[in-house]
């Protein structure tokens, strides 16, 4: 401990206190009309508050289309990939320290902690690059397939022995997990436009949050079916390789076609 606290009180305390400032920050800087936003001309700002006030305009598709687009088919089918991909990205999440505990045969601490740490710079990197390459390329699906595939593989590695390349499979997988989400939430805007796109986003990400219930229990219900350290991380591996197939599967349901609003 540290002045007579533990770590993880530590780290409850360093936590709320960004998240405080953060807090203290948005009641600061962020604003609640395009006026004023200092950032804009003159131009930008008259034409996003055009733009707004048609939204706010369209009362009945407000009504009707926000939940209709609830049912729409693209709309099922992109909330079910953004929940496997989070049972894929939380089977990493709530065991990454224990996993690497295991492979250097340690208890979890200090070190654990800063070990634990690698896979998500490297991470941090891929993000910010792959969804450059996903603009740049214009590749979306196709993209996001082969990243999460890769975290597939990552925890079907992940399962040797060997510290150094249990910890580079490790990288690999934190990479998929993370650097897939920003480049598929630019699905869910490509069909979805107007009211009805934010019931839309938010049912999808709704599901995907789900991910985070299933992904622990999954990985325990597979590692005590077959008895196996491994049956966890080999499922998780095939949700993303499912993850990955689905995102193929959004190239040919041409997801670029928005879902037209009802006036």
């Amino acid at each position: 401990g540290f002045l007579g606290h533990e770590g993880w009180q530590w780290m409850f305390a360093i936590e709320g206190l960004l998240a405080a400032v953060s807090g203290v920050f948005a009641f600061r800087y962020l604003i609640d009309e395009p006026k004023k936003a200092k950032w804009l001309t003159d131009e930008e700002k008259i034409a996003l508050k055009e733009a707004l006030d048609k939204e706010n305009s369209k009362k009945s598709f407000e009504k009707v289309g926000a939940l209709s687009v609830l049912f729409n088919p693209k709309v099922l089918y992109l909330a079910l990939i953004c929940f496997i991909i989070q049972v894929c990205n939380y089977g990493l999440n709530f065991y990454l320290p224990t996993h690497v505990a295991g492979l250097l045969g340690a208890k979890v601490g200090t070190m654990v902690g800063l070990v634990s740490a690698i896979p998500w710079i490297f991470a941090l990197v891929a993000t910010i690059y792959l969804p450059r390459l996903s603009d740049k390329t214009g590749m979306r699906g196709s993209l996001a397939a082969v990243i999460i595939a890769l975290s597939g593989i990552g925890y079907f590695v992940s399962s040797t022995s060997f510290p150094i390349l249990g910890i580079a499979a490790l990288s690999i997988v934190a990479i998929g997990n993370l650097a897939c989400q920003p480049i598929f939430w630019t699905l869910p805007s490509r069909i979805l436009t107007g009211i009805g796109a934010a019931s839309g986003i938010a049912f999808i990400n709704s599901m995907g949050n789900l991910g985070g219930f299933v992904a622990p229990n999954l990985r325990v219900w597979a590692e005590t079916v077959f008895q196996s350290s491994n049956a966890g991380l080999y499922a998780m591996g095939i949700s993303g390789f499912i993850a990955a197939i689905l995102l193929f599967l959004t190239i040919p349901m041409k997801m670029g076609n928005n879902l037209k609003e009802k006036n």
